[in-house]
């Protein structure tokens, strides 16, 4: 019996500090929180890629957990999935909020204690309110992240904003979303939907390239910075993680 206790008892300070919470448990960071998961098959030392998912209005990091849209395309491209909670299940990013930006930066100080990662290829993304968050940070933290790709939800205004630019980003949105809108200019000019980023990264004037993938209509501005349409509403789409994730982490490899 004492000899199985202390094999128990070698297994648990063996156990990386990861198992502590993450995917069964919340992490805490303060009086806040977040979920995580490990891509399967990990062996605790190899340095992982990082997706960060903001949850949309009215959910928690454990939908995230459980929404295959995005723990599917995580796994398969062996990224550390991490879906910070929200204040009562939202976000704050109305008018240059930078509550939950430093949030997420605690958050990832939190994680590089828990997981082994590498900081160079930290990807965020989110939906809907979750989409506007991406948006914020890629707003006040430019180029401290690897890449962005906010699903059905940004900034308004953007001609009000100024951010820290350049970023590498890709959105897409429903052209059929009457939740959460894309923004639309005068002359229904799809394009206008990235119009901040078209800004800051210099490309207002580049005539961007146009490109088809399976329901995608895509507009793109150099590898940098990609919007992509559907006919569909205010959804995730469900290839589109899966899609998009291997283009940013090879534009991030070939960039160094």
């Amino acid at each position: 019996m004492k000899v199985l206790l202390s094999f128990c008892l070698l297994l648990l300070l063996a156990a990386p500090q990861a198992l502590a919470c993450g995917s069964v448990g919340a992490c805490a960071v303060g009086d806040r929180s977040y979920r995580a998961l490990v891509p399967p098959g990990w062996d605790g030392e190899v340095k992982l890629p990082v997706l960060v998912h903001f949850h949309g209005w009215g959910r928690q990091g454990k939908n995230v957990l459980n929404n295959k849209r995005i723990t599917g395309p995580a796994a398969k491209n062996e990224m550390l999935l991490v879906a910070p909670d929200g204040i009562n299940k939202s976000w704050s990013f109305w008018g240059g909020s930078d509550r939950d930006v430093v949030f997420l930066d605690r958050v990832i100080e939190d994680v590089a204690m828990r997981f082994a990662i590498d900081r160079n290829r930290i990807f965020v993304s989110g939906f809907s309110y979750g989409g506007a968050m991406a948006w914020q940070v890629a707003c006040l933290r430019g180029d401290k992240y690897a890449g962005y790709l906010p699903i059905a939800g940004g900034l308004w205004r953007q001609s009000d904003v100024d951010c820290t630019g350049p970023v590498r980003l890709a959105h897409v949105h429903g052209l059929d979303d009457n939740v959460y809108g894309l923004p639309i200019g005068p002359l229904d000019q799809i394009e206008d939907g990235v119009l901040l980023w078209r800004r800051m990264n210099g490309v207002i004037d580049q005539i961007p390239k146009r490109f088809e993938h399976a329901r995608y209509d895509c507009l793109s501005w150099s590898s940098d910075l990609t919007l992509c349409t559907h006919e569909g509403g205010h959804f995730i789409p469900k290839d589109w993680l899966g899609w998009m994730l291997p283009r940013m982490l090879r534009a991030q490899s070939i960039a160094g």
